[in-house]
């Protein structure tokens, strides 16, 4: 009689909870991920859940590439939310098989209070502190018992289609180390040459969380109590330039200033390695080699631009064998300050007072003064030293095209686009590089240009092909 009267009144308390309304959460595995846009093979979303399932098969996930709904976005019942898709800085999010959704009119808007822990935003500028702010929206949306730990994205341009793909794996693979996500979201970026990362976290040891089940300390979920929500980003988040950083021409100047190239490159692996004697976390991720010594911390740095530059000289002189800082012919040379700053929850930007706590060097390699992609050595350094690095490198031979069907001058290169769809009037941005475009390594010169549109279209000047994402 004893035994069946516990087991009634466990069900009673069962039943009571559930009638009440209380939380009752699922196990913390779990991923959920949106692709809003079209995308021929393997996308970001599902790069995201292959990584992680693949890692920890204990993950149960969801993905999503149609018939959206507002409730998609705010939606809290799993751990992981991966959204990829087009966005700006007036909080709206849309794709190709999604309707625009407008964050700033969401009432009432609350990712804690359930299961959700992470968010990524595979989107432009939601991380952005100017139009309407929807930095501010989303710091407020973590807060609450049961808090978000951590928001990934940008508050500038997101990587285009393909770019982002790689920034999944690359971001998985530090992950999978024990790195934190915020330091790993900033690493894979840096890989990729994206330099309009954004992450918001609380403040305290919680912003080195990591993904459950991954190796690293694991933290205490922030409850109502954590009010502080830190930024992490690459100077400034409204893009004022940084000095020795160049800003990108538009498409009249780009074209005045290159002799467009009638030729493409031959990539010949290069044999390097990391010196035996450093002690260092060394992992290949794709054609980089990285080391990693320490975590992205929140103390302002000392050291100036001119010191962390040198600093990444050193670094590569002692730890790497086989590759020289004059083997990148003269590279452009990227100095990003990484900024941190507490978020002002009632939007008012200009009180959100900004501290260098690292910063993001770049040496890209040059060929004939045009860049050439995936092939550079980077680092990000604070007082402490060389938090971590990346190169990847080859030599390249220049391969004549003798049957040349590409664009070779502003008149076809401007009627290209335009057929293409391009609006002349619409590009906000445009660069050109030696691209790999189908792992062949042959890199042809390809011109892209982004629109306000949002979308990135690729022009190959070589055979004419026109890629838009």
């Amino acid at each position: 009689m004893k035994r069946i009267i516990t087991v009634f009144v466990f069900t009673l308390v069962f039943v009571l909870l559930i009638s009440s309304g209380a939380n009752v959460f699922a196990a913390g595995k779990s991923i959920e991920a949106f692709k809003c846009n079209n995308y021929s093979g393997t996308n970001d979303c599902q790069k995201m859940i292959s990584e992680i399932t693949g890692y920890d098969s204990a993950y149960s996930s969801y993905y999503k590439s149609s018939s959206f709904s507002q409730s998609d976005l705010t939606g809290k019942s799993r751990c992981i939310k991966y959204w990829s898709g087009h966005g700006n800085n007036s909080g709206q999010l849309w794709g190709d098989n999604c309707p625009t959704i407008s964050v700033m009119g969401i009432n009432n808007f609350k990712w804690s209070g359930s299961n959700l822990e992470f968010i990524f935003f595979a989107a432009c500028r939601q991380l952005d502190g100017s139009g309407l702010n929807p930095r501010a929206k989303y710091a407020n949306a973590m807060i609450g018992n049961n808090a978000v730990r951590v928001i990934c994205g940008y508050h500038e341009d997101a990587p285009a289609a393909g770019p982002d793909v790689t920034v999944a794996y690359n971001f998985m693979q530090k992950a999978k180390t024990g790195e934190s996500v915020k330091s790993s979201w900033i690493q894979a970026n840096q890989m990729v040459s994206n330099y309009y990362y954004c992450v918001l976290t609380h403040s305290g040891n919680v912003q080195f969380s990591r993904f459950p089940g991954f190796p690293g300390l694991t933290y205490t979920r922030p409850g109502a109590s954590s009010t502080t929500i830190l930024r992490f980003s690459s100077a400034n988040p409204t893009g004022t330039l940084q000095p020795l950083t160049s800003g990108a021409p538009s498409l009249e100047a780009l074209l005045q200033s290159v002799e467009i190239p009638n030729f493409s490159l031959r990539a010949t692996d290069v044999d390097f390695y990391v010196n035996s004697n450093i002690k260092t976390t060394v992992l290949k991720i794709g054609n980089y080699l990285t080391t990693q010594n320490n975590e992205i911390g929140d103390k302002e740095v000392c050291i100036s631009e001119e010191e962390a530059v040198s600093i990444t000289k050193k670094w590569l002189k002692d730890a790497y064998s086989g590759v020289t800082w004059n083997d990148f012919n003269d590279g452009e040379l990227l100095v990003i300050p990484i900024v941190m700053a507490e978020v002002d929850l009632d939007g008012n930007v200009e009180n959100e007072r900004e501290v260098v706590i690292a910063y993001d060097i770049s040496l890209i390699s040059m060929f004939d003064g045009i860049p050439v992609y995936d092939d550079k050595y980077c680092t990000i350094v604070d007082d402490t030293g060389v938090i971590s690095s990346a190169i990847s490198h080859r030599t390249y031979k220049v391969v004549k095209n003798e049957n040349n069907k590409g664009v070779l001058n502003k008149e076809t290169i401007e009627k290209k686009l335009v057929s293409s769809g391009v609006d002349l009037n619409g590009i906000e941005k445009c660069s050109l590089a030696f691209m790999d475009e189908d792992g062949d390594d042959i890199f042809d010169p390809v011109l892209s240009v982004k629109t306000s549109d949002c979308r990135t279209t690729r022009l190959n000047l070589i055979t004419g092909k026109i890629s838009v994402c």
